[in-house]
């Protein structure tokens, strides 16, 4: 067996000197800075009675550089390319194979989720300096609580406790969604794509549930981005309610009428015409606002 390993130039030159096969027996070892316990949940087709411990056996006693090679010369590291496969370590403890597996699937996953879903850098980082007042924290602390609580997988999966390095871990919860949640989007993406290369196979009506899975959890990353994105965006301008959305219409125009473009708009923030038709209504009630023949227009 020859299996190919993503493995960061940063996160391997936290474990050995320098990146050669002269300095990798170092990597055998546990390294207590970046090595750490962290608990996910899967079903137990995929879990420790399933598809991790089939890897993790599978794996063990490996020859390092011969039989695993580990680079960075895979999804276009933007890093100085390695691959070593000089060397002939056998990896005889399970923290180490759990290491290099583990970095690999949740990096793979992470970036097919990226490129799935047009997840860009920063998406969800705040623009604190556009930050009206602290009422804006109420409004973002409640999709950001939506985008950390999504889940992937249902109550049919149990707990596993597994190594991973922190940094890599680190890595997947930039994404702003929780690691359990992350890491069951990353190990079904690699049962669907990788884990024939290691001779471990699933049932095609198996695979299709979990590519199904796979649609399913994209679409809910893209809908709670775009809520996010839009949230965000009406709480920078200050637009809170209803009442704040008339308000900034009123200023932008003489005479606000409910046309379908103002319609749209209005359904773009995330109000319905409704809210705002009683917006407007109390806004003529304290006498800020007129109606007329044609809508409503400030007194």
């Amino acid at each position: 067996m020859l299996a190919e390993f993503y493995f960061p130039r940063k996160l391997l030159e936290s474990y050995i000197d320098e990146v050669s096969y002269l300095t990798l027996p170092k990597f055998l070892d546990l390294n207590v800075s970046e090595d750490m316990r962290a608990t996910v949940r899967l079903p137990p087709t995929l879990g420790f009675k399933g598809l991790y411990a089939r890897l993790r056996r599978k794996l063990y006693g490996k020859k390092l550089c011969k039989d695993i090679v580990l680079t960075n010369a895979l999804l276009g590291s933007k890093e100085s390319p390695y691959r070593l496969d000089e060397g002939n370590l056998e990896i005889r403890k399970f923290f180490v194979v759990e290491r290099i597996m583990n970095t690999h699937i949740i990096y793979t996953g992470v970036y097919d989720l990226i490129g799935s879903v047009v997840f860009k850098k920063g998406l969800l980082e705040i623009p604190i300096e556009e930050v009206p007042n602290r009422s804006v924290d109420a409004y973002l602390a409640k999709i950001i609580r939506l985008l950390s609580n999504i889940t992937f997988f249902g109550d049919d999966a149990i707990p596993l406790n597994i190594w991973v390095p922190s940094e890599v871990k680190g890595f997947a919860c930039s994404t702003g969604f929780a690691f359990n949640a992350i890491y069951g989007y990353c190990i079904a993406n690699f049962a669907v794509n990788e884990a024939h290369v290691f001779d471990i196979r699933f049932k095609e009506d198996y695979l299709e549930d979990l590519k199904t899975e796979i649609e399913v959890f994209r679409e809910r990353v893209a809908s709670y981005l775009d809520e996010f994105q839009q949230l965000k965006e009406r709480v920078i301008e200050g637009i809170h309610t209803a009442r704040d959305l008339a308000l900034k219409l009123l200023e932008a125009k003489n005479t606000l009428v409910l046309t379908p473009d103002i319609i749209e708009l209005v359904e773009s923030y995330g109000f319905s015409i409704d809210a705002l038709i009683s917006a407007l209504e109390e806004l003529v009630k304290e006498g800020i606002v007129v109606k007329t023949s044609e809508g409503w227009k400030k007194s």
